[in-house]
């Protein structure tokens, strides 16, 4: 058989292991995917006693030596929580996500050089080079994971705010409004009613309203909802009305979101003028010098004959 057709098939083969490999990322079970089922059944409260939120808990570094190997867990585990990745065995997926993209370039160099197609400097230098950005690979997908969560949870804030203050305004209790919300933004936002639903079940376990909102903040990593457990926080320190807190809160974060987007506009009028000189003032250029230049050189041709 050709070396060539091996070769072909080999990498082939390898691929389809990268794809089904990243196409079971998206089949790793959430806690959030589970409160979907849940939530969409219309019986929230069925399963959640049933629910294991092993990573979804406090998020906390050691103060020991930052580069041991216990710190290196916990940074990755944050990155994983953060990422929307909460069950045990996303920290194994993500380590055989590294090993199979790093894997792959050291067998197609070694594949290579056993055909006689490169040399051994040639495949180890390849295999090297591709082997570190495998290592890398998988971080920069978490963290665009995270950005996505991010875009998202930014966009849906602002509607759970607002709802989440008419209902305390109507006689809810906190954590019952937290639940309503749950219920009623899940067609809008179902990602933002998952968390609001585990907010719930760890203020059910014990745990106080403004702690699992940092708890959230901490699987997001996101400043509103840090400054939103703040205010919680003080409110049922001091005895402060809850409501008016929020009222006060989404209204700051209505004038933060118009402030960003005039931001934005500015920026857009100077990232247009990059464009404008590139793409469009060149044409516009031959357009308007091209019958000049045409004319120049017929009678630049005249005069020289």
């Amino acid at each position: 058989m050709d070396p060539t057709l091996i070769i072909v098939i080999l990498i082939g083969a390898i691929s389809i292991l990268c794809l089904f490999a990243l196409l079971m990322s998206s089949r790793v079970q959430t806690p959030t995917a589970e409160l979907s089922r849940s939530v969409a059944r219309n019986n929230p409260h069925t399963q959640l006693s049933n629910l294991r939120l092993d990573s979804a808990k406090p998020l906390k570094v050691p103060a020991s030596n930052p580069e041991s190997k216990q710190a290196h867990k916990e940074r990755l585990r944050e990155r994983l929580v953060q990422a929307g990745l909460y069950k045990r065995n996303s920290k194994s997926f993500f380590y055989f996500l590294q090993f199979i993209f790093v894997a792959i370039p050291f067998v197609i160099g070694f594949i290579a050089y056993t055909f006689g197609l490169v040399s051994i400097r040639q495949a180890g230098l390849m295999a090297a080079i591709t082997g570190i950005a495998g290592i890398i690979t998988p971080g920069l997908w978490l963290d665009h994971r995270k950005s996505k969560r991010q875009v998202k949870l930014r966009r849906a804030l602002p509607d759970a705010l607002d709802v989440l203050t008419v209902c305390v305004e109507a006689g809810l209790s906190l954590n019952a409004a937290i639940s309503h919300v749950s219920r009623e933004l899940f067609t809008a936002h179902p990602m933002l009613a998952n968390e609001m639903m585990i907010v719930h079940r760890e203020i059910q376990m014990g745990t106080t309203t403004g702690k699992a909102l940092k708890n959230l903040a901490l699987r997001f990593d996101i400043e509103e909802l840090r400054s939103l457990a703040s205010v919680i926080e003080q409110s049922e320190r001091f005895g402060a009305s809850v409501s008016a807190a929020l009222k006060v809160y989404a209204e700051s974060l209505r004038v933060r979101r118009m402030q960003t987007a005039q931001s934005r506009a500015q920026r857009a009028a100077v990232m247009l003028l990059f464009p404008t000189i590139l793409c469009i003032f060149p044409a516009l250029l031959v357009v308007i010098l091209g019958p000049a230049a045409f004319e120049i050189f017929q009678t630049m041709r005249d005069v020289t004959n």
